[in-house]
């Protein structure tokens, strides 16, 4: 996905979401929430910071989410997030493109469904930047 096509979708679900309640806004940050421990929490840990209960596991232990700011001269890398969780960016602790055991967890049933329709796919990238979301969040000051 290019970066007019992250920006776009990215505005169109700002623009959806913009007369939504607060309330709204914290429902996607819960979704967000919950995926990620759910999935990332026991690698990344329940605060982004690298020390899930199997970090040690690990022959390179996992990125602390949470320095992700901090090691991006403060601003929130929101594209590069973006591009490892879809796995289009080669991340040396996940092996090959795919992300270690949910890799198409996002996509599943919709890439390789010819008859999946377009809100089958929002549903898919919604559940996605909820979690890219929600580590921004957990981002150190």
């Amino acid at each position: 996905m290019t970066r007019k096509t992250i920006a776009l979708v990215t505005l169109a679900l700002g623009c959806a979401l913009a007369p939504a309640s607060a309330n709204a806004l914290d429902d996607e940050l819960k979704l967000g929430q919950t995926v990620f421990q759910e999935l990332c929490a026991s690698c990344h840990g329940e605060q982004g910071n690298g020390d899930g209960v199997i970090a040690d596991l690990f022959k390179v232990k996992p990125k602390a989410l949470s320095q992700l700011s901090k090691e991006n001269g403060g601003v929130y890398p929101f594209e590069l997030v973006y591009q490892t969780l879809k796995a289009t960016r080669k991340t040396k602790a996940h092996g090959d493109t795919a992300m270690p055991v949910w890799g198409d967890y996002f996509q599943v049933g919709v890439l390789d469904d010819p008859t999946a329709d377009e809100t089958q796919s929002f549903i898919a990238l919604g559940k996605l930047l909820s979690v890219i979301y929600y580590v921004e969040t957990l981002q150190e000051k």
